[in-house]
């Protein structure tokens, strides 16, 4: 495994990790907002993960990092 890929992997967690902070902090900031119905309360984001591979020289996937698939409620 190349420093690149190493980079790469690296920089794609602290992405992902970053939205998750992000994603956290907004659950946090809204958690006690109030609403004029139940419909329209604030509901909690979760982000969803999913681990992403390449192909490597000897036919195998090898892990490229992870990405972030959507924000659901």
């Amino acid at each position: 495994m190349s420093f690149r890929s190493i980079a790469q992997i690296a920089g794609a967690a602290m992405t992902a990790q970053s939205l998750r902070l992000n994603t956290v902090a907004s659950n946090l900031a809204n958690a006690q907002t109030a609403a004029p119905s139940e419909d329209k309360t604030y509901h909690a984001r979760k982000p969803v993960f999913a681990t992403y591979y390449q192909g490597s020289a000897d036919g195998q996937p090898a892990a490229a990092g992870v990405r972030v698939l959507d924000v659901v409620q």
